[in-house]
């Protein structure tokens, strides 16, 4: 009985992982042929047959020649020489070392390699080519890298506000362009990048890889020179490379804004303001800081303040006032079991609600297989590889972030039963109103936003598990003039009011 083993290989540069089967049906067509009885199967995914010393190592192929030396199989049969190495040196060295231990190869599209001075020779040109493939591979994705940059061409990439013509170069497009200038007016009229997250996903509006907004994605956006017209790529920077979309001046002016903002999170002490990023101004809507003032006696007295040199009205509040009323209204709703109901109604409401973009996900994911195997099969037909390679990987890239999205989606259409929200709910029931670890927590997950001035406090929570809704400030105001009580509950659509006296 001759036992055999089976070696095959993809790589994450060209081929998919279907080409493993393809190469084990291959394969197990001849060992039927020949008589041979399987032993084992040894099989590396979407690793390069680039073998040296600091590379990512076959794992497989390792187990697969010390099995062969141990005398575990008599024959290994792989679909093709490259799939053995592309390193000529690696390649021969695992050939002896099986030729030595009496282990003969076989490839389905070569044949037998013996080892004989006819057989090393028709082995060593076979390597030489296969080395020498992957090594011009390299050289022709470089260069073409290299010649797309020059010419200011897209190369595969993504911007968004952009589409691709057919010369590969990037074009304005109207609907996702109009959306970037006004991210950019709205960041320079004082909005926070999470607000304008929520804009952008309440209009419905996803990124390039259609995902949701987050602020690193406007941080991207802020930073990326295309936006000013300047076509940045693999070390070529080519001023008015590609179509602006905002001017130089609002570019600069966004970034220096950042950079200011930098500065004073870098000076502000870690945690000193819980509410830093959720508090504004009841009077002018502007956002609240927080400061520091000492008195003639060396006490320090922080507040949130409305900044008059960021264009407020220069009101300040207590920030332990306003910080123990916030926490008050958080106690009194998850204390009262009216309050719990009608929160667990909302929160399976909305997980019943959510949209399931799953299949969609996979759609896309299935039409762009199809494109990349279009791409593979026109290096097949002479096409350049370096002119499709970054390409293919870009939508190898895509396709991995669409199945991951589509899990997501499933596990976040999971509805969770009322027992379970009801017990998510008791976690925060039990923590200490003192302790900032838990003040920090539940001011994370529950506050939406805090609106203040020198007599009241509103504080917005989001008891839905849903996206944070804005109030307007006009709407926010109303509120306060029918306020009749120091301290009431009210709802408006998924979202809590507490309406307290910061005075009381």
């Amino acid at each position: 009985m001759t036992v055999a083993a089976a070696y095959a290989r993809f790589s994450s540069d060209s081929q998919r992982e279907e080409s493993i089967e393809i190469q084990l049906r291959e394969i197990n067509r001849v060992i039927e042929r020949e008589g041979f009885v399987l032993g084992h199967t040894y099989k590396d995914e979407a690793v390069s047959g680039w073998q040296t010393h600091g590379r990512r190592r076959r794992e497989d192929f390792d187990r697969c020649i010390e099995a062969g030396e141990k005398g575990l199989y008599d024959v290994l049969v792989v679909y093709k020489m490259d799939r053995f190495a592309r390193n000529v040196e690696v390649s021969q060295q695992a050939k002896k070392r099986l030729f030595k231990a009496g282990v003969r190869i076989i490839s389905v599209r070569e044949g037998e390699i013996r080892d004989t001075p006819d057989g090393f020779l028709m082995s060593l040109m076979s390597d030489g080519f296969a080395e020498y493939y992957s090594r011009n591979l390299s050289v022709l994705v470089r260069d073409g890298i290299d010649a797309s940059a020059r010419q200011c061409k897209a190369a595969g990439r993504r911007i968004f506000g952009y589409d691709v013509d057919d010369e590969d170069h990037f074009v304005i497009n109207e609907t996702q362009g109009e959306a970037v200038r006004e991210i950019f007016r709205r960041y320079l009229a004082g909005e926070t990048s999470t607000e304008i997250c929520r804009w952008l996903n309440g209009k419905g509006i996803r990124t390039s890889r259609g995902k949701t907004w987050c602020t690193q994605n406007l941080m991207q956006m802020f930073g990326n020179v295309a936006y000013k017209g300047v076509y940045k790529y693999s070390g070529h920077v080519i001023e008015g490379g590609i179509p602006a979309l905002v001017s130089e001046d609002d570019f600069d002016r966004v970034a220096e804004i950042r950079k200011q903002k930098r500065r004073k999170k870098r000076r502000s002490e870690v945690n000193e303001y819980l509410l830093t990023g959720k508090i504004y101004c009841l009077e002018c809507g502007r956002p609240m800081c927080g400061t520091a003032g000492t008195s003639g006696t060396g006490k320090k007295y922080t507040y949130y303040g409305c900044m008059r040199k960021d264009g407020g009205c220069g009101i300040r509040v207590s920030s332990e006032a306003v910080e123990s009323k916030v926490m008050r209204a958080i106690v009194d709703i998850l204390d009262d079991e009216d309050a719990i109901d009608e929160i667990v109604r909302d929160m399976r409401a909305y997980a019943e609600s959510r949209p399931n973009h799953a299949e969609e996900y996979r759609q896309e994911a299935s039409r762009l297989r199809r494109e990349a195997d279009r791409l593979i099969q026109s290096i097949a037909e002479g096409i350049p590889a370096s002119s499709v390679a970054e390409a293919l990987r870009e939508r190898e890239d895509r396709i991995a972030d669409l199945e991951k999205l589509a899990l997501t989606e499933d596990e976040m259409n999971d509805v969770p039963d009322e027992a379970e929200i009801r017990a998510w709910l008791d976690r925060f029931t039990e923590g200490d109103c003192d302790d900032p670890e838990w003040r920090a927590l539940v001011t994370k997950v529950f506050v939406s936003h805090v609106f203040a001035d020198k007599e009241d406090v509103f504080t917005s929570l989001n008891m839905s598990d849903g996206e944070p809704e804005w109030i307007p400030l006009e709407q926010v105001k109303e509120l306060k003039n029918v306020r009749t009580l120091p301290f009431e509950k009210v709802r408006t659509g998924r979202v809590w009011w507490a309406l307290q006296d910061l005075n009381s």
